[in-house]
Protein backbone atom coordinates (compact mmCIF):
# COMPACT_ATOMS: atom_id res chain seq x y z
CA UNK A 1 0.00 0.00 0.00
CA UNK A 2 1.24 3.44 -0.69
CA UNK A 3 2.49 5.61 2.59
CA UNK A 4 0.74 9.06 2.45
CA UNK A 5 2.19 12.01 4.75
CA UNK A 6 -0.77 14.37 4.61
CA UNK A 7 -0.52 18.03 5.85
CA UNK A 8 -3.05 20.28 7.37
CA UNK A 9 -3.14 23.73 9.00
CA UNK A 10 -5.91 24.40 11.21
CA UNK A 11 -6.89 27.74 12.35
CA UNK A 12 -10.62 26.93 13.76
CA UNK A 13 -12.20 25.79 10.48
CA UNK A 14 -15.35 24.98 10.26
CA UNK A 15 -14.91 22.04 8.06
CA UNK A 16 -11.95 20.61 10.44
CA UNK A 17 -13.69 17.46 11.68
CA UNK A 18 -15.20 16.34 8.55
CA UNK A 19 -12.02 17.07 6.90
CA UNK A 20 -9.93 14.38 9.45
CA UNK A 21 -12.69 12.12 9.31
CA UNK A 22 -12.54 11.04 5.73
CA UNK A 23 -8.91 11.53 5.67
CA UNK A 24 -8.48 8.93 8.52
CA UNK A 25 -10.87 6.28 7.05
CA UNK A 26 -9.25 6.97 3.43
CA UNK A 27 -8.67 3.45 1.97
CA UNK A 28 -5.91 1.37 0.59
CA UNK A 29 -3.42 3.75 1.72
CA UNK A 30 -1.27 4.25 5.09
CA UNK A 31 -2.08 7.63 5.81
CA UNK A 32 -0.16 9.71 8.29
CA UNK A 33 -2.04 12.95 8.65
CA UNK A 34 0.51 15.76 10.06
CA UNK A 35 -1.57 18.87 11.74
CA UNK A 36 -0.41 21.99 12.66
CA UNK A 37 -2.68 24.36 14.65
CA UNK A 38 -3.66 27.31 15.57
CA UNK A 39 -0.01 28.93 14.31
CA UNK A 40 0.70 31.98 12.02
CA UNK A 41 0.67 31.44 8.55
CA UNK A 42 4.38 31.47 7.28
CA UNK A 43 5.69 29.12 10.96
CA UNK A 44 3.03 26.64 10.21
CA UNK A 45 4.46 26.31 6.44
CA UNK A 46 7.90 26.19 7.16
CA UNK A 47 6.86 23.81 9.77
CA UNK A 48 5.10 21.58 7.64
CA UNK A 49 7.99 21.54 5.45
CA UNK A 50 10.30 20.57 7.99
CA UNK A 51 7.63 17.75 9.38
CA UNK A 52 7.43 16.42 5.83
CA UNK A 53 11.37 16.47 5.05
CA UNK A 54 11.87 14.79 8.31
CA UNK A 55 9.86 11.93 7.17
CA UNK A 56 10.26 11.98 3.62
CA UNK A 57 12.04 8.38 3.00
CA UNK A 58 9.47 6.75 5.12
CA UNK A 59 6.56 7.87 2.50
CA UNK A 60 5.31 7.55 -1.05
CA UNK A 61 3.51 10.61 -1.64
CA UNK A 62 2.95 13.89 0.37
CA UNK A 63 -0.60 15.67 -0.19
CA UNK A 64 -1.41 19.24 1.47
CA UNK A 65 -5.21 19.02 2.51
CA UNK A 66 -6.38 22.18 3.69
CA UNK A 67 -8.45 22.18 6.94
CA UNK A 68 -11.87 23.42 5.33
CA UNK A 69 -11.52 20.84 2.36
CA UNK A 70 -13.51 17.62 2.89
CA UNK A 71 -12.77 14.83 0.17
CA UNK A 72 -15.32 13.29 -1.71
CA UNK A 73 -14.64 9.59 -0.74
CA UNK A 74 -12.86 7.17 0.94
CA UNK A 75 -10.75 6.32 -1.79
CA UNK A 76 -9.69 9.60 -3.60
CA UNK A 77 -6.26 9.68 -1.81
CA UNK A 78 -5.45 5.84 -2.97
CA UNK A 79 -6.94 7.12 -6.88
CA UNK A 80 -4.53 10.20 -6.65
CA UNK A 81 -1.39 8.05 -5.51
CA UNK A 82 -1.94 5.45 -8.35
CA UNK A 83 -2.69 8.05 -11.15
CA UNK A 84 0.68 8.82 -10.43
CA UNK A 85 2.13 5.89 -9.95
CA UNK A 86 0.93 4.79 -13.16
CA UNK A 87 1.39 7.69 -15.42
CA UNK A 88 4.72 8.55 -13.65
CA UNK A 89 3.81 11.75 -12.34
CA UNK A 90 5.98 13.56 -9.94
CA UNK A 91 3.67 16.68 -9.14
CA UNK A 92 -0.08 16.58 -9.65
CA UNK A 93 -2.61 19.43 -9.17
CA UNK A 94 -6.03 18.32 -9.06
CA UNK A 95 -9.60 20.25 -8.38
CA UNK A 96 -11.68 20.69 -5.61
CA UNK A 97 -15.02 22.70 -5.74
CA UNK A 98 -14.63 25.91 -4.24
CA UNK A 99 -18.36 26.87 -2.37
CA UNK A 100 -17.32 30.75 -2.31
CA UNK A 101 -16.93 31.15 -6.00
CA UNK A 102 -18.83 28.25 -7.33
CA UNK A 103 -16.07 26.98 -9.19
CA UNK A 104 -14.21 23.91 -9.56
CA UNK A 105 -10.49 25.22 -8.91
CA UNK A 106 -6.97 23.36 -9.65
CA UNK A 107 -5.89 23.80 -5.80
CA UNK A 108 -4.91 20.45 -4.13
CA UNK A 109 -1.33 19.64 -4.77
CA UNK A 110 0.28 15.71 -4.23
CA UNK A 111 4.06 15.41 -4.80
CA UNK A 112 6.25 12.14 -4.90
CA UNK A 113 9.45 11.97 -2.88
CA UNK A 114 11.60 12.96 -6.08
CA UNK A 115 10.28 16.45 -5.83
CA UNK A 116 12.33 19.18 -3.95
CA UNK A 117 10.94 21.25 -0.90
CA UNK A 118 12.66 24.69 0.97
CA UNK A 119 11.46 26.84 3.60
CA UNK A 120 9.99 30.02 2.42
CA UNK A 121 9.13 32.78 3.97
CA UNK A 122 7.19 34.45 1.05
CA UNK A 123 4.44 35.97 3.05
CA UNK A 124 2.01 36.23 0.36
CA UNK A 125 2.70 32.34 -1.58
CA UNK A 126 4.27 30.69 1.20
CA UNK A 127 3.20 27.49 -0.33
CA UNK A 128 5.42 27.76 -3.28
CA UNK A 129 8.26 26.02 -1.59
CA UNK A 130 9.18 23.41 -4.12
CA UNK A 131 10.98 22.69 -7.31
CA UNK A 132 9.24 21.60 -10.45
CA UNK A 133 11.64 22.09 -13.12
CA UNK A 134 12.42 18.88 -15.29
CA UNK A 135 9.44 17.28 -13.13
CA UNK A 136 6.74 15.27 -14.26
CA UNK A 137 3.71 17.85 -14.05
CA UNK A 138 -0.01 17.77 -14.64
CA UNK A 139 -2.51 19.91 -13.85
CA UNK A 140 -5.96 18.05 -14.01
CA UNK A 141 -8.94 20.03 -14.82
CA UNK A 142 -11.41 17.13 -14.71
CA UNK A 143 -10.45 15.13 -11.69
CA UNK A 144 -12.74 16.30 -8.20
CA UNK A 145 -11.67 15.30 -5.50
CA UNK A 146 -13.46 17.57 -2.83
CA UNK A 147 -15.54 20.53 -1.44
CA UNK A 148 -14.01 23.50 0.18
CA UNK A 149 -15.22 26.00 2.41
CA UNK A 150 -18.88 24.39 2.18
CA UNK A 151 -19.49 24.57 6.06
CA UNK A 152 -17.05 28.08 6.37
CA UNK A 153 -17.70 30.54 9.34
CA UNK A 154 -18.16 34.16 8.47
CA UNK A 155 -14.25 35.18 9.15
CA UNK A 156 -13.32 32.26 7.13
CA UNK A 157 -14.95 33.78 4.19
CA UNK A 158 -13.55 37.08 4.71
CA UNK A 159 -10.16 35.93 4.98
CA UNK A 160 -10.86 34.30 1.67
CA UNK A 161 -11.55 37.32 -0.06
CA UNK A 162 -9.05 39.59 1.88
CA UNK A 163 -5.98 36.98 0.78
CA UNK A 164 -7.27 36.71 -2.66
CA UNK A 165 -7.44 40.21 -3.18
CA UNK A 166 -4.53 40.94 -2.09
CA UNK A 167 -3.25 37.98 -4.50
CA UNK A 168 -5.27 40.00 -7.29
CA UNK A 169 -7.40 36.82 -7.80
CA UNK A 170 -10.42 38.97 -9.21
CA UNK A 171 -11.67 36.66 -11.40
CA UNK A 172 -12.67 34.81 -8.19
CA UNK A 173 -14.48 38.16 -6.69
CA UNK A 174 -16.65 38.22 -10.04
CA UNK A 175 -17.66 34.51 -9.71
CA UNK A 176 -18.33 35.31 -6.02
CA UNK A 177 -20.66 38.00 -7.38
CA UNK A 178 -22.56 36.25 -10.00
CA UNK A 179 -23.33 33.06 -7.66
CA UNK A 180 -26.45 33.35 -5.66
CA UNK A 181 -26.28 34.72 -3.18
CA UNK A 182 -25.13 33.47 1.01
CA UNK A 183 -24.00 35.88 3.91
CA UNK A 184 -21.07 33.72 3.45
CA UNK A 185 -20.59 35.17 -0.09
CA UNK A 186 -21.09 38.63 1.06
CA UNK A 187 -18.40 38.70 3.49
CA UNK A 188 -16.09 37.38 0.80
CA UNK A 189 -17.07 39.94 -1.19
CA UNK A 190 -16.44 42.80 1.92
CA UNK A 191 -12.80 40.76 1.94
CA UNK A 192 -11.94 41.91 -1.49
CA UNK A 193 -13.31 45.14 -0.74
CA UNK A 194 -10.85 46.38 2.37
CA UNK A 195 -8.07 44.94 0.45
CA UNK A 196 -7.19 49.22 -0.13
CA UNK A 197 -7.43 49.65 3.69
CA UNK A 198 -5.13 46.50 4.74
CA UNK A 199 -2.44 47.91 6.17
CA UNK A 200 -0.31 45.72 7.11
CA UNK A 201 2.45 46.27 4.34
CA UNK A 202 3.72 42.19 4.93
CA UNK A 203 0.64 41.12 3.11
CA UNK A 204 0.46 38.57 5.95
CA UNK A 205 -3.50 37.84 6.47
CA UNK A 206 -3.96 35.96 9.54
CA UNK A 207 -7.01 35.87 12.08
CA UNK A 208 -4.39 36.59 14.89
CA UNK A 209 -3.57 40.07 13.73
CA UNK A 210 -4.80 43.07 15.12
CA UNK A 211 -5.81 44.65 11.74
CA UNK A 212 -6.87 41.61 10.43
CA UNK A 213 -9.48 41.73 13.47
CA UNK A 214 -10.52 45.51 13.56
CA UNK A 215 -11.39 45.07 9.68
CA UNK A 216 -13.42 41.99 10.58
CA UNK A 217 -15.58 43.51 13.39
CA UNK A 218 -16.84 46.65 11.21
CA UNK A 219 -17.66 44.37 8.48
CA UNK A 220 -19.30 42.48 11.26
CA UNK A 221 -21.03 45.20 12.23
CA UNK A 222 -22.31 45.88 8.90
CA UNK A 223 -23.90 42.48 7.64
CA UNK A 224 -23.88 40.78 10.63
CA UNK A 225 -24.58 37.34 11.56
Amino acid sequence: MYKVFVGTLFNGENDFEKCCEIVNNQKNVIITHNIIKNQLEVPAHIQLTKDWLSVKNQHDFYIKIDADLVLKDENIIFDICNRMFENKIDYYQCCMHDYLSNLNLLSVNTWNTSIDFFLSNDKLYCDRNFKKEQKTCVFDKNFLIGNHMLYCSNIAAFRYGLHRGLKEQYNLRDKIRSAPYSLKRAYALEGFEQVTKFNNTTKVVDYHLDEFQKLFEKVHLKLGD
